[in-house]
């Protein structure tokens, strides 16, 4: 179980919309903000413009997988602590 603050935000990324409607449906009972990304690309421009309390992650993305994604996210200092998921 995910522990969050009213304010927490948690970013889902997967290149299928359905995938982020289920994750979204899964998370709906949590008191946080769920923010889509449909790309490792758009996933890490969301990550520059805000801060997360997790991230969920697809292994299987066209271009860029999931685990390359974490491995970019957690190079970062600001990201580095973030808890990753993956599906």
């Amino acid at each position: 179980m995910i522990v969050t603050r009213p304010d927490a935000r948690i970013l889902i990324v997967d290149d299928q919309p359905r995938n982020l409607d289920a994750l979204e449906a899964m998370l709906a009972p949590i008191d946080c903000t769920v923010v889509r990304a449909e790309s490792p690309d758009e996933a890490l421009l969301k990550l520059l413009k805000g801060e997360f309390a997790a991230i969920i992650l697809d292994i299987r993305m066209p271009g860029m997988s999931g685990i390359e994604l974490a491995t970019l996210i957690k190079a970062r200092r600001r990201t580095q602590h973030v808890p990753i998921l993956f599906l």
